[in-house]
């Protein structure tokens, strides 16, 4: 699920006889007209919308609802969204790590959540890069602001469940800030006393299996740190392009060559020290541990110092035209979809 700026592939034919698009949703602060569908998937659409009287453009997330089953929307994303953010807020950091709220109700006859709209995915920018992936410099910092993104969550007491590069977008205003989006499959993981809560004996598979832990493959209970391997996992495809088991043609062999990878170590061979040192890490963990997320973003720290690369400087989502002015790449993507670009 992707609400972002930029379209993904086939967005054409997303728009082609929508019975939303143009469409105007009446909510509590306001109205707000759908202009384009940007993404969909998980029994939900997302689309680009203005808010009729200000001009200013939010994603609109609306759920087509099977009979007899509850809204995703309603009943999981909508209550975790809202607990992250008061605990953002609570903590007085600027910035919170996913996208604000900005109305939420039920429109013919559909659940809508309608929040801020942010910038391309990881995933999206990736696959417009020279051999579609980044480098270690970006690969290191973006790492370091999907460990913030995740402490976030995890502190408020969810699991996301679905960490992909997929579900980091960039920030329309700072492109160096990301974001950490669809909390549509995430759940609590911490009891109301801040206990970890019990894990079920057996749980059905949720997230992506490209990216998913061994133990969620071994459909045990998700927790903080099988976020962190789907995290890692993510780190690979990102400097590597591709992920070992990519080309398996089924899932039962590439969950096979995941467990023997990760269980050898070989998953990391080759790699920057600070993957083997994470994976190391997680290794120690189970369901119950905290995940310390300082120190798996100091690892990531500790590379950056050993190759020379400071903390700040730009990503590769970013460049400079003939007069030296900086464009980003997210703006240059959203150029491209919406036509607005001068």
């Amino acid at each position: 699920m992707v609400y972002s700026m930029a379209s993904s592939p086939g967005s054409d034919s997303m728009e082609q006889e929508n019975p939303l698009l143009g469409h105007v949703i009446e909510a509590r602060n306001g109205k707000f007209r759908i202009e384009a569908q940007i993404g969909r998937g998980g029994g939900s659409e997302v689309y680009r919308c203005v808010h009729v009287r200000s001009g200013k453009s939010y994603a609109a997330k609306v759920e087509h609802v099977r009979p007899g089953r509850k809204s995703r929307v309603m009943s999981i994303e909508r209550p975790i969204m809202a607990a992250i953010q008061k605990r953002h807020l609570d903590s007085g950091v600027i910035g919170c790590a996913i996208p604000s709220m900005v109305a939420v109700g039920t429109d013919l006859g559909r659940p809508y959540l309608i929040m801020d709209l942010t910038g391309p995915s990881l995933s999206v920018i990736r696959r417009t890069l020279p051999k579609e992936r980044f480098s270690l410099m970006t690969t290191l910092r973006a790492g370091v602001g999907m460990v913030s993104a995740l402490h976030e969550v995890h502190r408020s007491g969810f699991v996301h469940c679905d960490v992909k590069p997929g579900n980091f977008t960039v920030d329309v205003d700072n492109p160096r800030q990301l974001r950490i989006i669809d909390l549509g499959v995430a759940q609590r993981y911490m009891s109301s006393h801040w206990k970890p809560l019990t894990p079920r004996k057996r749980v059905q598979f949720k997230g992506t299996v490209r990216y998913a832990s061994v133990y969620v493959h071994n459909h045990q209970e998700p927790s903080p740190r099988d976020d962190y391997w789907a995290l890692l996992h993510s780190l690979i495809e990102m400097l590597q392009g591709k992920l070992p088991w990519s080309q398996c043609c089924t899932i039962q062999t590439m969950v096979d060559k995941k467990t023997r990878m990760t269980a050898d170590g070989s998953l990391t061979a080759g790699m920057p020290a600070c993957f083997g040192h994470i994976a190391a890490y997680l290794k120690t963990l189970d369901y119950y541990d905290k995940v310390d997320s300082e120190k798996v973003a100091g690892m990531l720290k500790r590379q950056m110092r050993a190759h020379g690369i400071p903390e700040m400087g730009m990503m590769d989502w970013e460049r400079r035209t003939a007069r030296g002015t900086l464009i980003p790449l997210v703006k240059l993507l959203t150029a491209c979809w919406s036509g607005d670009y001068g």
